[in-house]
């Protein structure tokens, strides 16, 4: 059959009915799988691979692992603005004092 299984096992389905047996891959990462065939918080099972892969609802992948989504994303809106006037009055005071900022594309470059 697929070259995954013993000669003697080849009789049997895998997940989707065909012949074959079933191919045992491990979860990435560990957490995923909590075991006895459960995934772990955060993970859900989705077909072709069936091995707690995919994130399940309001949770978002971040560095291979599934990440619980903010309870408060209006925050990260904020922050940003923050950043942004932080960022437009430094710029005009140096600008006001008459900085030389060329040495910011040394940086850039």
């Amino acid at each position: 059959a697929s070259g995954h299984c013993v000669e003697d096992r080849e009789h049997r389905k895998d997940l989707e009915g065909q012949a074959g047996c079933n191919y045992v891959v491990p979860c990435e990462p560990k957490n995923a799988c909590a075991g006895a065939n459960q995934c772990g918080i955060g993970y859900r099972d989705e077909p072709p691979l069936y091995r707690c892969s995919a994130c399940a609802d309001r949770y978002y992948r971040l560095a291979g692992e599934c990440i619980e989504c903010p309870d408060n994303p209006w925050l990260i809106v904020v922050a940003f603005l923050c950043v942004a006037v932080f960022a437009c009055v430094a710029g005009w005071m140096l600008n006001s004092k008459n900085v030389n900022v060329a040495f910011v594309s040394i940086g850039v470059d």
